[in-house]
């Protein structure tokens, strides 16, 4: 019994001693100089920044860029001259007015497609009339004369010769009737004083939707069919050749 409170107050001044002894604070540690990893290795152990790197990327998409507007522009530039060299392309030429005596004088003209396509709802209007060498030449369409033309479509090497009768005025009605070849108008036709004019405006589209027209004027003289004759200068006053235009209408 004695043995064993001896041992329970051995463990009690045991456990007073443990619970009484300070903790001494940890120390801190001084690292040796040696051991220390220096700042400047650590900084070169670091990958440096690329300055180029961004600069390139740049680079990259510009270039990039330049060659997307170059392909763009190609492609326009390719259509563009695919539609110049497919699409319709009309000419309208006449010959000089020709008649029997007391006969109604015509004037031949031809209308022609040179392009590759068609030509859509071709239309226009068309004056036929006798003028003389003092005469102003006036292209109001709606003038005495005037007719107008529906050919529609016209196809690629396609020619159609229409005969445009003169008009004239007659003298007591003063209505607009066709012209009948006389000896006077033959030997007047024959000296330069009184000329032929046609002219007229054509209108179209061709396959690709775009909208076309040509004016053209041409002088004559009224002659008969026996004795046929080039076609005599008239005086630059009546502004033919300056009438002569097409659209410029780009693709």
């Amino acid at each position: 019994m004695s043995s064993r409170h001896g041992s329970e107050r051995k463990k009690k001044k045991t456990k007073d001693r443990s619970a009484c002894t300070p903790i001494e604070p940890e120390t801190l540690r001084q690292e040796h100089p040696d051991n220390r990893e220096d700042e400047d290795v650590k900084k070169t152990s670091e990958t440096p920044p690329n300055p180029f790197k961004d600069w390139s990327v740049h680079v990259a998409l510009f270039i990039s860029l330049l060659a997307l507007v170059a392909y763009f522009t190609q492609a326009c530039v390719t259509r563009t001259a695919m539609r110049v060299d497919q699409r319709a392309w009309v000419s309208v030429t006449s010959e000089s007015a020709t008649a029997d005596e007391n006969q109604p004088i015509v004037t031949p003209l031809q209308f022609a497609n040179t392009g590759k396509t068609p030509t859509i709802g071709l239309h226009g209007f068309i004056v036929s009339r006798f003028i003389g060498r003092t005469n102003t030449l006036s292209f109001d369409p709606h003038q005495e004369g005037s007719a107008t033309i529906k050919i529609g479509s016209l196809f690629p090497n396609e020619k159609k010769i229409i005969n445009f009768p003169l008009i004239t005025t007659d003298a007591i009605t003063k209505n607009p009737e066709p012209a009948i070849m006389t000896k006077l108008i033959s030997e007047q036709a024959d000296h330069g004083e009184l000329f032929t004019v046609i002219f007229g405006r054509i209108e179209y589209d061709d396959i690709f939707g775009l909208p076309h027209w040509i004016q053209f004027c041409q002088f004559s003289t009224a002659i008969s069919k026996e004795r046929p004759i080039a076609a005599q200068s008239p005086p630059s006053k009546f502004g033919c050749i300056a009438y002569n235009n097409i659209d410029t209408t780009q693709p």
